[in-house]
């Protein structure tokens, strides 16, 4: 499952990817970005180059980077950074979704330990990943979370280069502050898919767990 979503993500990744080249030549250009022509940035290749070898490592490097690795990127934590692995002490305690006294008469003693508490988390998303809004909530964390990523891995080499290339100060102060608030609004994006795909696991398990016959 999430294999296919980090496939169906990938385009809207390089998408993502080439609109901030296109944005970097556009300034160093001085450019209407509705007048940016392929012949033109073909005849300004020394523009574009840092541009494209950035985009190209970024990708590498993003290929690289496992889920733990992203997810410290995220959420800013060194030690246990996935959600799954507060989801019992944090997360779920603020869900209106999610009867407390309910989930620990079917899962008590609800674990306390992040490796544990992720472990049973992990094993309740086995049983929900396929449902719709669990689905759905996935995807749109995985692209969050590695569009945060890779604009975390861009924007160093593009903010040094545009000490070489951009015309002005100003222009290069847009430069930084463009790509700065990118990846301030992906990462709370991602934060917030995070914290809501987790829980919504919990609440559908819940929900299936109350829905069984007692003594089932």
């Amino acid at each position: 499952m999430a294999r296919s979503h980090k496939d169906s993500n990938r385009l809207a990744l390089l998408s993502a990817l080439a609109s901030n080249l296109l944005l970097y030549y556009a300034l160093a250009r001085g450019l209407d970005l509705g007048k940016i022509s392929t012949g033109a940035m073909m005849g300004h290749l020394n523009l574009l180059l840092p541009g494209g070898l950035a985009i190209a490592f970024t990708s590498i490097v993003n290929a690289q980077l496992n889920s733990l690795h992203k997810a410290r990127i995220v959420f800013w934590r060194w030690t246990h950074p996935l959600p799954g692995t507060r989801v019992f002490t944090e997360l779920a305690p603020d869900d209106p979704r999610i009867d407390l006294d309910s989930l620990n008469a079917h899962l008590a003693p609800l674990p306390v330990e992040p490796r544990q508490q992720n472990s049973l988390w992990y094993r309740l998303y086995q049983e929900q990943q396929d449902t719709a809004a669990v689905s759905h909530l996935d995807r749109n964390w995985l692209f969050a979370r590695d569009y945060c990523c890779v604009i975390a891995l861009l924007a160093p080499i593009l903010i040094v280069a545009g000490l070489w290339q951009l015309p002005s100060l100003n222009v290069y102060a847009s430069l930084v502050g463009l790509l700065v608030f990118q990846f301030l609004v992906a990462r709370q994006a991602a934060k917030n898919y995070a914290e809501r795909f987790v829980t919504t696991v919990v609440a559908q398990a819940l929900a299936k767990l109350s829905a069984k016959p007692a003594g089932n």
